[in-house]
């Protein structure tokens, strides 16, 4: 399965998925939740935050199926209950992996109709009040357009999210447009600094990943690359400010590293600061500000 946010979970009775063998033979990554019952997985599922379940069909005895799992998302995704999910089928029953494959795109439908009805409503729910950040929705397109500024306040390009755009994070930024007028310095929120009187800036790649720090009132940007400019650092300075930077935990959050005064990785099993829930979010920021200040 590739990588992906949130919490991933293995359904399977007998296959551990961090044993090397299922890695290589199954495509498991040993970040997985090993799960063995139809019970476990629901209770997971109603919990939230799953980003990928990979299923197979026979469970042993006193129990339900693969299949009973995939019914239950389907249902679920149909009443919008349950957040989309990216999904694979790793079951040797072929009947079984039929039936759960034709359940799991039933959702997939489901999840897209649903995506299309309100950009608004997907942007709340992500944490985002339009009416506040630099953000441009487009309700005939059903897509949200990013405004970015250089350090000067003027408006030097844009990103277009389209969260209906596939299943994976990387998929939905359809396009991202930069002035290459002398490589201007840049990073979402930028425009918002000068009115701060914290004396640090948090930094993160993503601009969920900022809105979530944003809105416990903190001051905090996002590079929409992991690789910004290093001036970046040099003005955050100018403005006397402590460059925080929360990486995501995964290899390439690392490279930000280099920008930040101090970097923090974003705690297991999250991918990143949109993924986490809320209070841990909070408790994490919190914990952070003690550590540095």
């Amino acid at each position: 399965m590739n990588e992906a946010e949130g919490i991933h979970l293995l359904v399977d009775d007998e296959r551990d998925p961090s044993e090397p063998f299922i890695q290589q033979q199954f495509g498991a990554t040993g970040r997985e939740i090993w799960v063995k019952t139809y019970e476990e997985v629901i209770n997971h599922l109603k919990n939230g935050n799953i980003s990928s379940i990979s299923l197979d069909h026979d469970l042993g005895e006193n129990t339900g199926t693969g299949y009973d799992i995939a019914k239950w998302i389907e249902e679920n995704a149909y009443f919008g209950k349950l957040s989309q999910l990216q999904w694979r089928v790793h079951s040797a029953n072929p009947v079984g992996r039929k039936n759960i494959n034709m359940a799991l795109s039933n959702a997939d439908k489901y999840w897209s109709e649903q995506m299309k009805e309100n950009i608004e409503d997907h942007l709340k729910s992500r944490g985002m009040d339009p009416s506040k950040r630099a953000v441009i929705v487009d309700k005939k397109t059903n897509t949200a357009t990013f405004l970015i500024y250089n350090l000067a306040g003027h408006l030097i390009g844009t990103q277009v999210y389209d969260p209906s755009a596939g299943t994976k994070s990387s998929e939905k930024y359809t396009d991202t447009h930069i002035s290459d007028l002398q490589k201007p310095i840049y990073a979402w929120g930028i425009e918002t600094l000068k009115e701060s009187n914290h004396p640090y800036v948090f930094v993160c790649e993503g601009v969920f990943d900022a809105v979530k720090i944003m809105n416990m009132g903190k001051s905090a940007v996002a590079t929409l690359t992991n690789a910004p400019h290093i001036a970046l650092r040099d003005y955050f300075h100018l403005l006397g400010k402590k460059v925080i930077v929360i990486a995501d935990n995964d290899k390439a959050g690392e490279s930000l590293r280099r920008i930040g005064d101090v970097t923090f990785t974003v705690p297991d099993p999250y991918k990143d600061m949109g993924e986490m829930p809320d209070e841990e979010a909070k408790q994490f920021i919190d914990d952070i500000l003690s550590k540095v200040h």
